[in-house]
């Protein structure tokens, strides 16, 4: 989710409230055939997916084109949450985006490996995937995915880390015998 795209609670809070009275409550979006969804706010519907089970549908105020995230009176349409979610998909495909959803914040595999090159960890793409390395040590390994290369490097990372924190304890532990061992030779 954008974050900047909302201003503060209160205002977001009466923005999407008109949005949905402006609209009747009812969701905003038109099928081809010129008829508009009949999805109203708390409706009771049952589920088509999960063995009929009723849910209660609450409308969405959803921005339009989010092309100035921080307008604090952006341009808003309510929508129910699947023509809300369409909506965002056609925008991504229009956009052209290799995307990976996290909620509403996309990620490319570019941006992921960006940040994780930054962080002690090496991936590099090569012919058969992805190749890993944690910097500085002799681990290192390869994966058919970037995302599976990241998860195993940073696995792979956190045991270094557990080894090396029982190492120091370990340290610790030593230099704290030696240090008694030695107060107790100059008494």
């Amino acid at each position: 989710m954008n974050n900047k795209a909302y201003p503060e609670k209160r205002r977001w809070n009466e923005l999407k409230t008109a949005c949905k009275e402006r609209a009747g409550w009812q969701c905003e979006y038109v099928y081809p055939n010129g008829k508009r969804c009949g999805m109203r706010e708390d409706e009771i519907r049952k589920s088509k997916r999960r063995q009929e089970k009723p849910y209660v549908v609450h409308l969405h105020a959803a921005h339009l084109g989010n092309t100035n995230p921080g307008d604090p009176n952006p341009e808003l349409i309510c929508l129910c949450p699947k023509h809300h979610m369409q909506m965002d998909r056609q925008i991504e495909l229009r956009e052209k985006l290799s995307t990976r959803r996290r909620g509403y914040q996309i990620t490319t595999t570019d941006l992921l490996l960006e940040e994780i090159n930054t962080a002690g960890i090496t991936v590099e793409e090569c012919s058969d995937g992805y190749s890993w390395r944690i910097d500085g040590t002799d681990i290192a390994g390869k994966k058919t995915t970037a995302v599976a290369a990241v998860s195993v490097a940073v696995h792979q990372m956190r045991c270094l880390l557990d080894m090396t924190w029982r190492a120091l304890e370990t340290t610790q532990q030593q230099l704290e015998h030696l240090q008694r061992e030695r107060g107790a030779i100059h008494v």
